[in-house]
């Protein structure tokens, strides 16, 4: 009997020992682990809450999206189905608002370049190459499908891939 008891007093030793241990050694890779989520969540810059999506009559799009505080006056700017050099490519875009209109220009081959003017819900984009401008007009529907942390991502993992 009393051996019953005293392998039974071991026994809850033993199983607290390894939990303590288990703690001990689990510990600091919890709190370094929460660390290093908060320091990549703090990483990502601030987008604005939508994307917003200019169409032209011939298929090209255009999104833009915020990019840091608005203090900072940039965007992300994507060109899709314009058959372009830029065509797919995330860019990074200073914006200049005047009384008339925003514009959105980009670095191309180490030169500023005007890509984007809107007023009003409307616009032109000047592709690289294209003997005029492209007429644009702001696009709901298309504007809705955009993820703006999923575009984020995607600049994000451009920029890394060094593309």
């Amino acid at each position: 009997m009393f051996y019953a008891h005293h392998k039974e007093a071991l026994m809850r030793f033993y199983s607290t020992v390894r939990r303590v241990t288990a703690t001990a050694l689990l510990f600091p890779y919890l709190c370094f682990g929460s660390v290093s989520l908060a320091n990549a969540a703090a990483a990502r810059p601030e987008v604005a809450k939508q994307a917003k999506v200019y169409s032209s009559s011939d298929g090209a799009k255009v999104s833009t999206l915020r990019y840091g505080p608005r203090e900072k006056n940039q965007a992300l700017v994507q060109v899709i189905g314009a058959d372009s050099e830029i065509d797919d490519k995330i860019l990074l875009a200073t914006t200049s608002a005047t009384q008339k209109d925003t514009r959105y220009t980009v670095q191309l081959k180490g030169q500023p370049y005007v890509l984007l003017i809107l007023n009003d819900g409307s616009g032109e984009l000047y592709l690289p190459g294209a003997p005029k401008p492209a007429r644009v007009g702001y696009d709901s529907g298309a504007s809705e499908q955009i993820n703006p942390e999923h575009y984020l991502t995607d600049y994000q993992a451009q920029t890394a891939a060094g593309k």
